[in-house]
């Protein structure tokens, strides 16, 4: 008596009686005479009703049988697999550390196995490089026990998945950023007092806050109009950002209002940052 895996096909009808295929695929576990294992030709068949691209593994890694969805996938020409080993599926870069998850999968294969990362790459026959997951099972034929891996392609699931981190980091951003200037707003201006609040109280760590209020701002946008004042606004930013080390808090915190922290400095060290003493600030053409 040996185990097998077949599968579950299963139908699901709505209530407007309308029958639709489900996504997945569900494996079962029997116990079966050896004698009436099947064939790799017979499994071959079987693979071939899979909407997934399948492949079988011999024990060196040799691939034994591709279904038609594999060939898709791996976009192989003609009408076999072009591949003869797994190892040729994955980037050179990258076999290492395939290597070592199918090992750890053939030391206790009655456990499926789930190749999936971040990471994870495949390459097609054109050359090209893909985003997969790899789902590993032991299957018993009638010649003996391969590895069956289910592939997926997962490559338009992680172009979404970046395009939305990146949406997300960039609405976080501005949140946080003035959008004149570039530099803090008066959210996260607070937000970092906070912090500097907390740090003195915590560990003595001091900090020095700069406050600088534009005089005459008012006359620049009356007389010159606001795009003139816009420019003003941002000539400041950039001066601070430029004349400020690279732990220093610059923010926009009003109209024509803007501060600094300065972390770990002290009054006399922070002299050197007044607007009255900044070369930055006094080379502006205003």
């Amino acid at each position: 008596m040996t185990k097998i895996w077949t599968q579950v096909d299963i139908l699901v009808t709505s209530s407007r009686s309308t029958l639709f295929s489900v996504g997945f695929i569900t494996f079962e576990s029997h116990f079966v005479n050896t004698e009436n294992l099947p064939c790799l030709s017979d499994y071959n068949w079987f693979l071939n009703t899979l909407p997934e691209a399948a492949l079988v593994v011999g024990d060196s890694g040799e691939i034994l049988i591709a279904n038609e969805m594999a060939r898709r996938v791996f976009k192989s020409s003609g009408d076999g697999f072009h591949a003869n080993h797994v190892g040729e599926l994955i980037p050179v870069e990258k076999r290492d550390g395939h290597d070592n998850k199918m090992a750890r999968f053939h030391a206790s294969p009655e456990k499926e196995t789930r190749i999936a990362n971040s990471a994870l790459e495949a390459v097609r026959g054109d050359g090209t490089h893909f985003a997969i997951v790899i789902i590993l099972r032991q299957i018993t034929l009638a010649s003996g026990s391969y590895t069956l891996a289910i592939c997926q392609d997962v490559s338009e699931q992680r172009y979404l998945v970046t395009g939305l981190r990146n949406e997300l980091d960039q609405e976080r951003m501005l949140a946080r950023t003035d959008p004149l200037t570039s530099i803090a707003n008066i959210r996260s201006f607070r937000a970092e007092l906070e912090r500097s609040i907390e740090r003195l109280s915590r560990y003595g760590r001091h900090f020095t806050l700069i406050s600088i209020d534009l005089d005459n701002f008012k006359p620049i946008n009356d007389d010159y109009g606001h795009a003139e004042g816009d420019k003003v606004l941002k000539d400041v930013g950039d001066a601070l950002k430029s004349g400020l080390r690279s732990g220093d808090f610059p923010a926009r915190i009003g109209g024509d209002e803007f501060a600094v922290l300065l972390p770990d400095t002290g009054f006399d060290a922070a002299k050197q940052f007044m607007p009255c003493s900044s070369p930055h600030l006094n080379r502006t053409p205003w």
